[in-house]
């Protein structure tokens, strides 16, 4: 396998990516996370200077990208810079570092979507995301700044703006597997993170009693959704101090856990390509990895390599990128 790998970052590394995006999951940023990745596995200079190209390429360009998004917008960016600072792949001050793309930020979640009074279902992702990235920002050293105190407002606003347009909005599944567009899981996630920052906590809690009917008439279907749910209701009842609140997530959490079988979904519900981040094998275990929550949600690191080093994928796998049955989406970190 280390083989293949290292023949896929040959090939990799002679592509041309002036026509990607600058975002993280199909883009410059993505791919910048990647070659400090394996810079760091196999020591390679030569990786290390390719990310630190992709890096200087991706700031320069940062401020012209007019989306707000996490796909390939400014949020995305934001948070594939803070993951490079906090785990060391690049030195600075993170205040510094980020400064002006915290700014633009800032003005794109207000303006484009905070005081908007009709939200879609995506335009409601995107703000939550962005919610979510204030919050994070403001566990990295924000809260130092003078606008920490802006930062907390604009989530208090942005919390009112959620509450009043979840009021009528349905938080169905999407049609399968998928990390980034089920939005059930994220609002619980920013949720969480603002019960940590004891941000109004009375209308956080305002919040999960009309959750826990929404998400009782919209059970998911596919188990790994389910997987997904289960897991982050599991990290909120942790943070809940109304006993009643967290008797009703716990009973809907146990009444997932009864349909939720990890080995099987890892064999049973994933195609043999399918090992991608956004709909696959890397991202459940990525997603378990990161989350450390209490659920029964065991893996079986057996199944796991199995249903990796067993897939055809790595079979001749520069023809996969034509591969009609079973397209890859390109070389991008997300989805390639």
């Amino acid at each position: 396998m280390e083989q293949i790998i290292q023949k896929y970052n040959d090939w990799l590394s002679c592509q041309n990516y002036d026509s990607m995006s600058f975002g993280l999951f199909d883009g410059q940023m993505g791919l910048c996370i990647y070659w400090y990745q394996q810079s760091r596995i196999y020591n390679n200079r030569s990786y290390e200077q390719l990310a630190d190209k992709l890096l200087d390429n991706v700031i320069i360009n940062a401020r012209k990208c007019p989306y707000l998004d996490i796909e390939n917008g400014s949020l995305g960016i934001g948070l594939g810079i803070l993951y490079l600072l906090e785990n060391k792949y690049v030195l600075g001050v993170t205040n510094n570092v980020l400064f002006e793309l915290d700014e633009k930020v800032f003005q794109q979640l207000y303006f484009g979507y905070i005081v908007k009074t009709r939200k879609s279902l995506r335009e409601l992702q995107i703000q939550t995301w962005g919610m979510l990235y204030l919050c994070w920002r403001l566990r990295t050293g924000i809260l130092e700044q003078t606008d920490g105190f802006l930062y907390r407002n604009l989530l208090v606003k942005g919390l009112n703006s959620l509450e009043t347009s979840l009021r009528d909005m349905s938080l169905k599944e999407p049609s399968c597997f998928s990390l980034s567009n089920y939005y059930a899981p994220i609002l619980i996630r920013l949720i969480i993170e603002m019960y940590k920052l004891d941000i109004n906590t009375s209308k956080l809690d305002m919040l999960c009693r009309g959750l826990i009917e929404k998400i009782y008439t919209s059970t998911p279907f596919n188990m790994g959704n389910r997987i997904v749910l289960c897991s982050e209701i599991d990290s909120l009842i942790s943070c809940l101090k109304k006993q009643n609140m967290k008797l009703e997530f716990s009973i809907y959490r146990n009444m997932l856990l009864q349909g939720v079988d990890v080995s099987v979904f890892f064999k049973n519900g994933l195609m043999d390509k399918q090992l991608f981040v956004e709909n696959g094998v890397a991202g459940i275990l990525f997603y378990q990895c990161i989350i450390n929550n209490s659920a029964n949600l065991h893996i079986d690191e057996n199944c796991l390599i199995k249903k990796i080093l067993g897939s055809t994928l790595w079979n001749n796998w520069e023809c996969n990128f034509s591969d009609k049955s079973f397209p890859m989406m390109g070389y991008s970190m997300y989805h390639g």
